[in-house]
């Protein structure tokens, strides 16, 4: 990196077969490894908060956390993210 120059790339991985995982970068984007290919999800507007953590659980489940509070899960890979059905309790 050069001085000055915002660093890129992404910060937050979860991979659970060598052809299988999630990543995440600071601008809100979310690509899917799905064999040789990196796929676009659809993400709903993030307002600039970065991600911080994700997790896939499955095929299926995964679970995104990031800054102010944000919360998504996916029960589709993490082609389609949503905000939980009900209220996580606090602690």
């Amino acid at each position: 990196p050069q001085a000055g120059r915002p660093v890129r790339g992404w910060n937050v991985a979860s991979v659970t077969a060598p052809d299988l995982g999630l990543l995440g970068d600071r601008d809100g984007r979310v690509l899917l490894l799905a064999g040789p290919r990196l796929l676009p999800s659809r993400m709903p507007l993030l307002s600039g908060r970065s991600i911080r953590g994700l997790a896939l659980s499955s095929a299926e489940r995964a679970w995104l956390v990031g800054d102010a509070g944000l919360v998504l899960r996916s029960s589709s890979g993490g082609v389609v993210w949503e905000p939980p059905a009900t209220e996580l309790e606090a602690g």
